[in-house]
């Protein structure tokens, strides 16, 4: 029973989060990452517009660092996600002939929270001894599908290191969590 118990745990621990519109806390080496949020591009607040194209997914995380940290933020840009298991890009690039530009924001947590309110109470549990950024990525494209798994995956770290943190969503309640709010 104890090895099965283990094999368990060492299996969660292996599985990324799943997330819908709002999502899971990663604790990592030297920064926890939470994926506050998932929606298409058109319905996003704040919305980051990408030329050409009203479809897409954005994504807004929160990345605090250890306590005490010194080191400046350091970060992988976020260029793609996988739908369904595939490229978004690939699939944009095939689907409409086109490749688009994402767009990357950083802001202060506390300026976010108040543009958020929705989103305040993670925000605000940031520590005062730690550093916090929210990295708000658009990522234009061909239509998003009505049902099935997403994926994005931020590298973060704090001077030369960083980790890779990888999320999994839900598409349908993605667009569900849309519908709502509009």
């Amino acid at each position: 029973m104890r090895l099965h118990a283990l094999a368990l745990g060492l299996l969660l621990f292996a599985v990324p989060a799943l997330a819908g519109p709002t999502g899971e806390t990663i604790p990592g080496e030297n920064s926890t990452v939470t994926l506050l949020e998932v929606a298409p591009v058109a319905s996003a607040v704040p919305k980051l517009s990408i030329d050409g194209t009203n479809d897409g997914v954005q994504l807004v995380f929160l990345v605090v660092s250890k306590p005490g940290e010194k080191q400046k933020l350091q970060l992988g840009e976020l260029r793609d996600v996988q739908i369904a298991g595939n490229s978004y890009a690939e699939t944009t690039k095939q689907k409409l002939g086109k490749e688009f530009e994402p767009k990357t924001k950083l802001f202060d947590v506390q300026k976010f929270a108040e543009t958020r309110p929705d989103l305040a109470k993670p925000l605000n549990a940031v520590p005062a001894n730690a550093k916090g950024v929210v990295i708000v990525t658009a990522i234009g494209g061909a239509p998003l599908p009505t049902k099935g798994a997403g994926s994005a995956s931020l590298e973060v770290g704090w001077g030369k290191d960083t980790e890779t943190f990888k999320f999994v969503f839900d598409l349908k309640q993605v667009l569900a969590a849309a519908k709502l709010s509009t």
